[in-house]
């Protein structure tokens, strides 16, 4: 078990300055931002530890695999300066051609303890490095140039093309960076790994070293940016409709990970740091890359129609996470690479399409539009309604095993192997038998897993929401608003992802959740309500 609470005060402050010149057919724009970030947080307000036995077997004889403790600290002052200049200028080649170009630079300062209570650990220094000792070191290279270009070619008007390309720089997220002062506190960890006959209660005095399991950063990091790049067609249909195609990717590098550090080395099996048991290091590692195809058919409300229909294919793949402060664990820390896949929020397909019609009967509409009852009855209703489907998302399967079982005793993310020529599905799938399990080994002892990394899919939905809404003109100054909302119409069952861990036995590959389990938002049950509402 493992009981943790976090507290977190935080406080920005920041001032900006631009400037806007107008040249001829140039518009330059230039400023800076100044941004302070102060964050007073803990995420040990109070002392938690944690027990994990490989098996039920081993949890009812007592074998231990892994035991943390982490003790009670008080907040840490965070503070780190942000400096933000740009330049960016828009010049009109033609009337029909213009472009965009600039640069932003960027430094963030390296985050220091308002009271200077930081531990930093590194190899170099033999575990925990003098009082004072930077974080990790500055970085004063991001810069950020920005290219775009929009055209609309010809006479008519009815084209326009644009493109553009730019890179965005990201400091990462404040309580990332809050390791160093919670480092200061009592913090270990020992497995199985290192005391192969390690129990409940443990006895300290057995163990072989201290086994402090800090939480650090490279202290070579440098800031994670995005590339990104797009190309977009519009064109003026018949009728009212604006046609959209584009393409749009991006590539990530430096992005956030987190590591498993100090882990055994198979040639001697010792770690690096003797008296440090297994710990967390985050770094700036990942790299990511992200392709889609967006297509669009628009239609302003004319007429009393309006309409609008998105459909994007697309696919993002990462070696570590995306870069969102998403905590992902790789398999083998010897190969990052090895763990390129799809990314945990990969869709490759996704649709939605939304319409608003108002019946053509009452005043001011094509018919019944002369007064009466009849115009009164049938006129000012609106139909309006969005479908939306999306296939499934990535899923991890994985095993649980045992520390002591693995060369570099990192046990987290683990996956099976995958049998060959066995099918990852059965052949008729189901919320109770969504994976085959006959698809799926335990790995050998002392091995890794050969399943890649999410080669999995949960299953897909899609949901109907509809509106019908009565607007009755009772005076010039009263209106009367009678509307019906029918969330997921047709109470369409959206289910959630199956669980992943062949660990689980007969609960491996059954979904037991629905996407969403809240009261609204997309994945919920059928939802009817009522408004009534009076104007004046």
């Amino acid at each position: 078990s493992n009981s943790q609470l976090d507290e977190e005060v935080g406080t920005t402050i920041d001032g900006y300055d631009d400037l806007t010149i107008v040249r001829g057919r140039h518009t330059i724009k230039m400023g800076i931002g100044v941004e302070r970030h102060r964050l007073n947080n803990s995420d040990e307000v109070v002392a938690n530890g944690g027990l994990s036995y490989a098996s039920t077997d081993n949890f009812l004889n007592n074998v231990l695999d892994d035991y943390s403790f982490v003790g009670s600290l008080t907040l840490g002052g965070e503070r780190r300066t942000y400096f933000m200049p740009y330049v960016q200028d828009t010049f009109k080649v033609r009337p029909n051609l213009t472009l965009n170009y600039g640069l932003r630079y960027e430094h963030y300062s390296v985050l220091k303890e308002a009271f200077g209570r930081q531990a930093v650990v590194k190899l170099s220094c033999g575990g925990f490095c003098p009082q004072g000792t930077p974080l990790y070191s500055p970085y004063y290279l991001d810069f950020g140039p920005r290219l775009g270009v929009a055209w609309v070619p010809g006479n008519a008007g009815k084209t326009v093309i644009r493109a553009g390309f730019g890179m965005y720089f990201s400091p990462n997220q404040m309580d990332d960076f809050t390791d160093g002062h919670e480092s200061t506190g009592q913090r270990f960890d020992v497995s199985s790994a290192d005391v192969p006959t390690l129990t409940w209660p443990v006895a300290l005095s057995l163990l072989p070293a201290p086994s402090y399991s800090p939480k650090v950063w490279d202290a070579n990091r440098k800031d994670g940016y995005n590339e990104n790049w797009d190309f977009t067609v519009e064109r003026m249909l018949p009728h009212n409709f604006l046609g959209q195609i584009a393409y749009d990717g991006s590539a990530g590098h430096r992005l956030f990970g987190r590591l498993q550090a100090n882990l055994i080395n198979p040639l001697t099996g010792t770690r690096p740091l003797p008296d440090f048991g297994q710990y967390g290091e985050k770094a700036n590692i990942g790299n990511s890359n992200f392709h889609s195809l967006q297509v669009s058919l628009q239609r302003r409300l004319t007429s009393g129609w309006l309409w609008g229909t998105e459909y994007m294919w697309s696919h993002a793949m990462a070696d570590q996470g995306f870069g969102a402060g998403d905590s992902t664990t790789n398999e083998n820390m010897a190969c990052l690479k090895c763990d390129y896949s799809s990314t945990d929020i990969d869709v490759r397909h996704s649709l939605s399409v939304n319409s608003v019609y108002e019946l053509p009967f009452g005043s001011g509409k094509r018919f019944l539009n002369g007064g009466g009852a009849a115009g009164k009855v049938l006129g000012g209703w609106q139909m309006s309604g969005i479908a939306s489907a999306s296939s499934g998302r990535p899923i991890n399967i994985l095993v649980d095993r045992s520390s002591s079982a693995m060369l570099d005793g990192n046990k987290r993310s683990q996956r099976p192997d995958l049998v060959p020529g066995v099918s990852l599905y059965p052949a008729q799938r189901t919320i109770n038998n969504w994976f085959n399990p006959a698809a799926f080994a335990d790995p050998a002892k002392f091995a890794w897993g050969n399943l890649g990394r999410n080669v999995g899919r949960g299953p897909g939905y899609y949901e109907i929401d509809t509106a019908l809404e009565k607007k009755t003109n009772m005076t010039e100054r009263l209106a009367l608003d009678f509307r019906v909302e029918a969330f997921n119409l047709f109470n369409h069952p959206i289910y959630g992802d199956p669980d992943s861990d062949i660990s689980d036995g007969s609960a491996f590959g059954v979904i037991t959740s629905q996407l969403n389990s809240g009261a609204t938002g997309i994945g919920s049950s059928r939802r009817l309500q009522f408004m009534l509402r009076l104007e004046f």
